[in-house]
């Protein structure tokens, strides 16, 4: 009996003197429903990185993992709560909640994760605001007016916050936090937007992928922009403010006609297909809609991606479209369609005297606007 209390006693001692893990990371909280304190790191989805324990001395729940990666991670409370976090190599954090407010130390690039998701939360609040103070019942003669100055209250809250996020970018171009903050969105308004902010996901894929290319949602975006790159390069070639590309394209008699042969007239190039729904219900009104912009010396030019001849001479004849026809009848696998950088049809590019786009439209409304502005 007394050598089993002493072996008893040693076991105790052994385990009382065995080192402890330090935390590499810490939550407490004032919340005594807490049941469960689980990290996920993203990946491909958000996987089950650890399982914190409850540390009954110091009150407060402790991760104590052998290796902590770098990487984009959520913390989730009771398998409903989340709180994103952005964990460098072993780097101690402590995450305290208080009355439900949040503060970490020791991680400056989730310090300025959360300040950023504020930021975009009360650009959606603005948002909100907005639509529920406008108007039920408004004059037709009112609505234009009030609804055009909602879009400019709520484009120039977007321009300052996505101003602001850019600068917390800049500050933290060394570290994996531009992943999650070029990526923002309030609402259904994206902060940053692929066509328009092109150049700033260009750098930070630069960034990211030369220091966390093992890293797979790194991999992933880096994917999106180099298709993003590969589109952009695609289409530029028809963006306004671009030389026309010198191609020549068959008339109906097989001749080859220059585009450039169209230089010393203000030029629309319509790109349709006979058998294209949406191209048919331009092509239905396009003689009346036309006729105020041809009366100021518009040229008209239809380019044709179809590859039924007589499909297309039946379609010209129906909607009596009284313009210059080219075509090659080859359709997609037309060198205009690459060479112009076409995606959808129809396209209608306005072309200046001297050659060069002057705008790239893809409807009726938008082609109106830019014809009455350049007019």
């Amino acid at each position: 009996m007394k050598k089993a209390l002493i072996a008893i006693l040693v076991l105790q001692v052994w385990s009382c003197s065995k080192p402890q893990k330090t935390p590499f990371l810490t939550f407490s909280s004032d919340a005594l429903s807490i049941t469960k304190v689980e990290l996920f790191q993203l990946k491909n989805g958000y996987t089950l990185s650890d399982v914190a324990a409850f540390d009954e001395d110091l009150q407060l729940w402790a991760f104590r993992s052998d290796t902590v990666l770098t990487g984009i991670f959520e913390l989730r409370i009771n398998d409903n709560k989340k709180i994103p976090l952005i964990i460098s190599d072993a780097m101690p954090s402590a995450i305290v909640e208080n009355k439900k407010e949040l503060t970490i130390d020791g991680n400056h690039e989730t310090q300025t994760l959360w300040k950023a998701n504020q930021l975009v939360n009360q650009f959606e609040e603005f948002i909100n605001k907005q639509a529920s103070n406008f108007p039920d019942s408004l004059l037709s003669t009112d609505f234009e007016y009030h609804r055009d100055s909602v879009f400019r209250l709520i484009e120039n809250s977007k321009n300052d916050c996505q101003s602001r996020i850019q600068l917390l970018i800049e500050k933290h171009s060394n570290s994996i936090l531009p992943l999650l903050l070029v990526q923002l969105k309030a609402g259904n308004h994206l902060l940053f937007d692929y066509n328009k902010d092109a150049e700033i996901y260009y750098r930070i894929d630069e960034l990211l992928y030369q220091k966390y290319a093992n890293y797979q949602p790194v991999n992933n975006f880096h994917m999106r922009v180099d298709s993003l790159r590969r589109w952009m390069t695609y289409t530029s070639v028809s963006n306004p403010g671009r030389p026309l590309p010198d191609i020549s394209v068959p008339n109906a008699w097989g001749d080859p006609i220059a585009l450039s042969s169209f230089k010393d007239k203000n030029t629309l190039f319509v790109l349709w297909n006979s058998q294209n729904e949406s191209s048919r219900i331009f092509t239905k009104q396009l003689r009346r809609w036309s006729r105020p912009y041809r009366l100021k010396g518009l040229e008209i030019c239809m380019i044709s991606l179809d590859t039924d001849k007589e499909k297309w001479k039946k379609a010209i004849k129906e909607d009596n479209l009284p313009y210059w026809h080219l075509s090659d009848l080859k359709g997609e696998k037309s060198a205009v369609y690459s060479d112009l950088g076409l995606n959808s049809l129809p396209t209608f590019l306005l072309v200046d005297k001297d050659g060069i786009i002057i705008a790239k439209n893809k409807d009726l409304n938008s082609l109106t606007n830019t014809l009455n502005e350049y007019f």
